[in-house]
């Protein structure tokens, strides 16, 4: 039985070779921060674990407090009023800074 990490790996093999050939950004609607990221990707060359360890903070950032409580909001189940922020604007951000800090530790 293979591990979710190298589960995660595997399925991001294919992303990883959109990135690096460019597609992605042609095939794709990648939101500003997305497009930072697959940059960050390509100019340090990072592997597709690299990936899949970027990938594992931005879906643990998914179960913080602040964020389920934006996808209540969101999906109508907590009448609150929501910011322009969504619940995927902070995990975007923490795969973001991984990616950040791995490519440092590359160069």
């Amino acid at each position: 039985m293979r591990s979710v990490a190298a589960k995660k790996t595997l399925r991001s093999k294919g992303v990883h070779k959109l990135i690096m050939s460019g597609e992605i950004l042609t095939d794709y609607m990648p939101t500003d921060q997305q497009i930072s990221n697959i940059n960050t990707i390509k100019e340090n060359n990072l592997t597709p674990f690299d990936m899949s360890v970027a990938t594992f903070g931005h879906e643990i950032e998914h179960g913080t407090n602040e964020n389920v409580k934006i996808r209540l909001i969101e999906d109508g189940l907590l009448k609150e009023p929501l910011d322009r922020r969504d619940s995927e604007f902070k995990p975007r951000k923490v795969e973001g800074e991984i990616l950040k800090e791995l490519a440092k530790k590359k160069n």
